[in-house]
């Protein structure tokens, strides 16, 4: 009895899954593991708006990394390895607040991380339909970023971060524990 009920919310749970990534029709087209950071790229082709994009790359999962966003960059070590993986110009997590006027003002992360760091092509960001009109960020495959209007791309760039590792965590609260009480000591 047990056994199935374990296997009809299995059943359920396996048809929800499937039903929600039948509503994208996106493909993985190639993905690396940077080393330097620890954190995994995946490049996906589709026609895609950056709305559907983000939305999509929030339910990508992968075993021992936290659900992913659309990528962020911020070196040119980093751009650098997402461009090796580019075949087709892709959605990248930048944006711009809606209503923002200047072209150059307000850029963020969908991560929240900070600003720090752009590869924009000579004469870009430009809001070339006119003011407020290109609001999400596009890399090609040179690796230069435009700004680009709401409309379809035919891929996009998800970034997942690792899990720590369990012994780290316990390394650590060992660590700042042993912090503590050699402070109460003084």
């Amino acid at each position: 009895m047990l056994f199935s009920i374990y296997r009809r919310i299995g059943l359920v749970l396996g048809l929800s899954l499937l039903l929600v990534n039948a509503a994208y029709s996106y493909t993985l087209l190639n993905s690396t593991l940077w080393s330097v950071n620890g954190h995994l790229y995946q490049v996906y082709g589709g026609s895609s708006s950056w709305e559907d994009a983000a939305a999509f790359a929030n339910t990508v999962t992968v075993p021992g990394f936290y659900n992913g966003y659309l990528a962020t960059v911020h070196s040119a070590d980093e751009n650098a390895v997402i461009t090796s993986l580019l075949t087709l110009p892709a959605w990248l997590g930048g944006y711009q607040p809606p209503g923002e006027l200047d072209p150059n003002a307000n850029w963020r992360w969908v991560s929240g991380e900070p600003w720090t760091y752009t590869n924009w092509y000579p004469g870009q960001p430009n809001d070339y339909l006119g003011p407020g009109s290109e609001q999400y960020l596009v890399i090609y495959t040179n690796g230069m970023w435009h700004d680009y209007p709401q409309g379809t791309r035919p891929s996009f760039v998800v970034e997942l971060n690792p899990v720590p590792d369990p012994a780290s965590i316990v390394g650590l609260g060992a660590g700042l524990a042993g912090l503590l009480l050699r402070r109460r000591k003084r």
